[in-house]
């Protein structure tokens, strides 16, 4: 054999074996990219627990150009809101077409990896880029390899039910000059229509009079608070800014319905 197709062998075989090392690296790196991405997907959520991860992958579009699987659930043992929450392990699966030296060739990649969660979602592992490595690590895959399903959502959905401001309007408006907190709340509770939603449970009514017999009524959270208050014979609902509501402002409690300025903060 000439020198000159000596050289010639020897750069194709460069070739080739550059060729496998493209082809393995687009493999894996399809399979990380999608399970990054999923997690990408829903990281925007909050959740009290893995399982309520879990439930939010199942429920993910899962068009990433892989095949996800959900293989594990992890519970940690972080009780602090911003404490991992557990751990979610995944296989994916990624097949590539017209790849190698001449552009014709497939490969079928399979890997496995595990992402962490907090209240607030996706755990960096990097350096806080959160590239697709930064939000997985690899890990070994199980054999075979089996789907696991997220346990189902058993928690209370509370909510304010139908005709809850009429009935809280004639409650009040019916109170008399002298009205007593507890008693009104009794009344509304007995009143309240019984909600009708899976795992629905009714918001607890909370009640407060003031020294010159004003009421004030709410019932809910900062994304569904009705407040409803009565000054004098006047009764009317209130709907303050929302800002108002949330969580460390004034919150959907009677003080609020009975505040004098309500008017936006900017």
């Amino acid at each position: 054999m000439s020198r000159l197709a000596t050289v010639c062998l020897s750069a194709g075989l460069v070739l080739v074996l550059s060729g496998c090392g493209v082809v393995e690296s687009s493999g894996a790196s399809s399979t990380r990219g999608a399970v990054a991405q999923l997690v990408r997907d829903i990281d925007h959520r909050r959740a009290d627990d893995i399982d309520a991860w879990a439930r939010y992958a199942e429920n993910a579009n899962y068009g990433y150009g892989a095949k996800i699987t959900l293989i594990g659930i992890r519970h940690g043992d972080g009780d602090e809101l911003g404490d991992v929450l557990g751990t979610l392990e995944f296989a994916s699966e990624a097949t590539i077409h017209n790849v190698g030296l001449f552009a014709a060739g497939t490969i079928h990649h399979q890997a496995c990896y595990a992402v962490d969660f907090s209240y607030y979602g996706v755990e960096s592992i990097g350096r806080g880029d959160y590239g697709d490595r930064d939000l997985t690590r690899e890990i070994d895959c199980p054999d075979p390899i089996v789907a696991v399903a997220a346990p189902p959502d058993t928690a209370p959905v509370y909510v304010v039910p139908e005709g809850t401001e009429e009935l809280v309007v004639a409650v009040l408006a019916a109170a008399g000059p002298h009205p007593d907190a507890e008693d009104i709340r009794l009344r509304i509770a007995a009143g309240l229509r019984a909600p009708t939603g899976e795992r629905e449970v009714a918001y607890e009514p909370q009640v407060e009079v003031t020294a010159d017999g004003a009421i004030g009524f709410a019932m809910g959270h900062a994304r569904d608070c009705l407040l409803v208050r009565r000054v004098g014979d006047d009764v009317a609902r209130v709907y303050p800014p929302r800002v108002y509501l949330q969580e460390g402002e004034m919150g959907c409690y009677p003080g609020t319905a009975l505040a004098e300025d309500l008017r936006p903060p900017h």
